[in-house]
């Protein structure tokens, strides 16, 4: 009966022990959270008394000094277009043999510079020195024929001539004498009828041979006949023409420079036999131009001797539009603008150059090839050669105008704001300080230092124009024009 007691006793006492646990456990909480609510309260009054201390210090610390722009007094930024093209020799030539042969004299290496008509290479001419010799032997025989056309017959040809009229006149007197002796003695019936028709008609053949010689004599009398003696000069002007021939194909076994240039390259060397138009030496011009492919649009506006600035590089160089292409290219749809280098820039007009030029005023010729050299050397020592790339710069194109809802602020007056937009800072009021207030606006266009906004802007309006990294919007401000660091051009000025 014990032990049936005992066992509930045991159980009632676990179970108070577990009431008591969780009774501990549930102050413990009650006072862990109470501590927490305490901790807030007293964090909440600290931020506020800071909150408080924050905005009693930005209402008593002196206003900001700000530089601003008025909104409409931006002039729009002029641009330079630039345009990519290249540096090109004028003048480019593939110079090449109008004949074939052997290749015995070549005169020039990469490099050169080279003068106008100076023999550059020489094909072997002993088959043209033969032919001119054969044709030279020709030419004599003709003009000699001419001169015995032209001169007439000898004198002695002339006596020849008259003396066998004389011969032949006498004959046909005799042979007439003889046919009427005939006739008589036939008429007594004492000659034989052959030896009649024997003496009449010896006496026409003496006639017919008088005659002969007689034509004979005056012709000789009278000379050559015109016509003979063009026929014959025409045959000297063929065989002359002979050795003009020949006199050209000397010409076509020569290569002459036939511009003032440099020899870019070299493609065959003595002995070489080459055929006819094959390219031996490439020679490109000293003179120095640009061209560039430009939109039509733009090209339009340009004209001849329009100044322009061309760069390579870093360095640029006043130069002028020589002459544009008359069409739009139909892969690029842009058109073609040559532009030439002026010679009058400073380091080409120095004092040395100066007394040059007047030492050799006398020779016109020279004095081009001097500057000429100069011009070229100036340029190759700064990079300009054929085949660099160059950027054609065109000033004067001037971007929209300020209009009554849009205007041009530097773009340092500018902070990024919400869904695409932008922001600016703007002071209320005509003058003195004020708290800035920001403005949101739209960008339309800018060229990297100004923009074209339009938006929460009004003419005049007093725009900060630069370190909005320092401000935000309910700041005191005190504007100060006079300090404006953007290079900020006012229309009134």
């Amino acid at each position: 009966m014990s032990t049936a007691h005992s066992a509930p006793a045991h159980q009632r006492s676990r179970t108070i022990t577990w009431r008591r646990g969780m009774a501990a456990t549930g102050l413990l909480t009650v006072g862990l959270m109470i501590a927490v609510g305490y901790a807030i309260y007293q964090a909440g009054s600290d931020d506020g008394d800071a909150i408080t201390d924050s905005n009693s210090a930005r209402v008593n610390a002196p206003p900001l000094a700000v530089s601003i722009v008025r909104a409409g007094q931006l002039d729009p930024p002029v641009l330079g277009q630039s345009y990519a093209g290249l540096l090109i020799a004028r003048r480019e030539s593939e110079l090449s043999f109008e004949r074939g042969g052997r290749l015995v004299m070549i005169d020039c290496d990469e490099g050169d510079v080279v003068s106008a008509g100076q023999a550059l290479a020489e094909l072997d001419q002993e088959n043209l020195n033969a032919a001119e010799a054969r044709i030279r032997a020709e030419l004599a025989a003709a003009e000699s024929l001419l001169t015995e056309y032209i001169n007439g017959p000898r004198k002695q040809d002339l006596a020849v001539a008259r003396a066998r009229v004389d011969e032949l006149t006498s004959r046909v007197q005799l042979s007439k004498v003889e046919a009427d002796r005939q006739k008589q003695l036939a008429a007594r019936q004492a000659t034989s009828r052959s030896e009649l028709d024997a003496a009449v008609f010896g006496l026409q053949a003496d006639e017919h041979g008088l005659i002969a010689a007689q034509a004979n004599l005056e012709q000789l009398d009278e000379g050559t006949r015109k016509e003979r003696i063009d026929a014959q000069r025409a045959t000297v002007d063929a065989v002359r023409a002979g050795l003009a021939e020949i006199s050209a194909q000397r010409g076509d076994s020569q290569i002459v420079a036939p511009y003032r240039g440099t020899i870019q390259s070299r493609r065959v060397d003595e002995g070489t036999v080459v055929s006819a138009n094959t390219p031996v030496l490439s020679l490109v011009s000293l003179e120095i131009e640009a061209q560039f492919g430009v939109p039509p649009e733009i090209a339009n506006k340009l004209r001849p001797d329009d100044v322009v600035t061309v760069r390579v590089g870093q360095v640029q160089r006043a130069a002028w539009v020589d002459r544009m292409s008359p069409s739009v290219d139909r892969e690029t749809r842009t058109r073609t603008v040559f532009v030439r280098f002026r010679q009058a820039s400073d380091e080409w007009a120095s004092e040395e150059w100066a007394s040059d030029a007047e030492a050799s005023a006398d020779d016109d010729v020279s004095r081009e090839e001097n500057q000429s050299d100069r011009v070229y050397e100036t340029l190759t020592s700064q990079g300009w050669i054929a085949g660099t790339t160059a950027h054609l710069e065109i000033p004067n194109m001037v971007l929209a105008q300020t209009s009554d809802d849009k205007f041009w602020l530097p773009v340092s007056a500018l902070s990024r704001g919400t869904r695409g937009l932008w922001a600016t800072l703007v002071i209320p009021g005509d003058d003195g300080s004020g708290v800035c207030e920001k403005r949101a606006v739209e960008v339309l266009k800018t060229d990297g230092t100004f923009a074209l906004v339009q938006g929460m802007l009004r003419a005049d309006d007093r725009v900060i124009s630069d370190g909005l990294h320092r401000l935000t919007a309910g700041m005191l401000v005190q504007p100060a024009e006079s300090i404006a660091t953007s290079p900020v051009r006012l229309r009134d000025e």
